[in-house]
């Protein structure tokens, strides 16, 4: 049942945050430690979890959200050799 628990929740993870840019490492952490009871959890219709992840993963999105409106305030900088990469799919979380 653990490894079935793990697999609901790196599942239900890349579901909310596919790319790994909205959750923090810090908060896929505090997480884990319902890793490997999600199963149990599922079972008998204890949903918090679920339901306290997506709560954080929507907090996350706004504090993007207000952050690029900031970036945005400020002139463009087209002269560095910055790059950017489109599938982070496989990145680690970002820390801060």
């Amino acid at each position: 049942m653990r490894h079935f628990s793990a697999k609901i929740f790196d599942r239900y993870l890349n579901l909310l945050d596919y790319s790994h840019n909205v959750l923090l490492a810090s908060d896929v952490e505090q997480f884990a430690k319902k890793k490997t009871v999600l199963g149990d959890e599922l079972r008998t219709g204890k949903l918090d979890v679920f339901y306290d992840l997506y709560n954080l993963a929507q907090k996350r999105r706004f504090e993007r959200y207000q952050y690029a409106l900031k970036v945005l305030e400020r002139p463009m900088d087209f002269t560095g050799n910055d790059t950017f990469n489109l599938d982070r799919s496989k990145a680690p979380w970002a820390e801060r």
